[in-house]
């Protein structure tokens, strides 16, 4: 695989393409070995799975989730990413599942697929239906589905009834779209589609239903992620309440089986878990599930999993991993003593005073390919490739942005 583009985005310091997710990702064989089970658990069980997983800004947390979008992924599930721009309205229930909807993918597809798969369960409840269902009225079509589909009474029945109809008679579907997806709909137009209940008051009517769905179509499951949950501490207290409600909702009707097929991923700071003003400590109803679980030895079915900093050993790794990358991509030759100053360089750079490692491996990455772009060009002079990326990490309040 062509790895020009990989090293590029690191250069830039924008998010590197999917397909070379995983390819830098040293010291998380647990995590990852853990996101394989857990969607194979998903798969082969039908319940659904909740993984935490905190750290420090550029631990990876973001790469692991682009590491789940890709193994879900290669198995058929649909997936959901949301991230601080989707946490404003995020207390409020419709608001949620609209987020849910307004970000739903499918690996591989470029865009939203929530068009065309409603379309097909359109044509596979028609030839299901013998062409019957043709016939039957806008009014009675909820029953129908209730009945023959197995679907629930509620907004999300109410949903696929209107869908249904409007495509059946060619009549425009797009305003029910909109809705699930965040456009502000007035309910009287709602009911004139025979929509009689409402996305705020039964969402979790829609997301069960809506798994069920998919699963009816083959589709294994729906993978969901929630990033950057620290930020949520910058919401008014009320607020922020209603919000971490919301959260101890998701753990309580996934873990308890009331909605199967979703595997969700939260990830977020540890400081944001710990926070007794603002963060997870400071919500009583959600702190005392999980917390039982930090500060504790971690297992393989531990929720919550705290990501430790990288180990020496680790840096070494992906010195060596980078400084491969690179040869193979430009063919140019890097001597083991070149490699040796390199690696030397990095140990002294970001070893702190309690001889820890004390550098993210985003940071380490940057800085690796900047001195070897540098070595490139100047092969005779590793030292001025070294002292000109430390002037500009000097220079620079924020060097390395988010890569992953």
């Amino acid at each position: 695989m062509d790895q020009r583009p990989m090293l590029e985005a690191i250069r830039v310091g924008v998010a590197i393409p999917e397909e070379y997710i995983g390819t830098l990702i040293v010291g998380r064989k647990m995590e990852k070995k853990l996101i394989e089970d857990d969607v194979d658990y998903v798969l082969t069980y039908g319940r659904s799975k909740v993984r935490i997983f905190l750290g420090a800004y550029g631990y990876g947390k973001t790469t692991l989730a682009k590491y789940a979008i890709k193994v879900a992924g290669e198995k058929a599930f649909l997936y959901s990413s949301l991230s601080e721009k989707d946490y404003k309205g995020f207390y409020k229930q419709d608001e949620l599942f609209r987020s849910i909807m307004k970000n739903l993918r499918y690996y591989g597809y470029d865009g939203n697929p929530i068009g065309i798969l409603l379309d097909n369960w359109v044509d596979e409840t028609k030839e299901k239906g013998q062409h019957t269902v043709e016939y039957i009225s806008r009014e009675q079509l909820p029953s129908y589905l209730t009945r023959d589909q197995k679907m629930p009474a509620g907004f999300f029945t109410d949903f696929s009834a209107a869908y249904l109809f409007n495509s059946l008679n060619k009549l425009d579907t797009r305003d029910l779209i909109s809705y699930i997806q965040g456009d502000k709909i007035d309910k009287r137009a709602l009911r004139r589609h025979g929509i009689n209940h409402f996305l705020e008051d039964d969402g979790w009517n829609f997301l069960k239903g809506f798994v069920s769905l998919i699963k009816n179509m083959k589709f294994p499951g729906l993978l969901l992620i929630m990033d950057e949950l620290e930020n949520l501490r910058s919401n008014r207290r009320d607020l922020r309440d209603k919000t971490y409600n919301q959260l101890r909702e998701i753990l309580d009707r996934l873990l308890g089986g009331d909605i199967n097929g979703i595997h969700c991923i939260w990830l977020g700071t540890m400081d944001w878990f710990e926070d007794q003003v603002a963060g997870v400590k400071s919500y009583t109803a959600l702190y005392e599930r999980i917390r039982r679980e930090i500060n504790e030895f971690q297992t393989r079915e531990s929720v919550v999993l705290q990501l430790t900093p990288m180990a020496r050993k680790e840096l070494e790794e992906l010195v060596d991993l980078l400084i491969k990358i690179y040869r193979e991509t430009y063919s140019t030759d890097f001597s083991q003593e070149e490699r040796n100053a390199i690696l030397k360089e990095a140990l002294e750079r970001f070893t702190n005073l309690n001889n820890e490692i004390s550098v993210s491996p985003r940071q380490l990455i940057k800085w690796v390919v900047d001195v070897l772009d540098i070595t490139k060009e100047k092969p005779e002079d590793l030292s001025l490739a070294i002292r000109s990326v430390a002037e500009r990490v000097v220079k620079t309040d924020n060097p390395y942005e988010d890569l992953f």
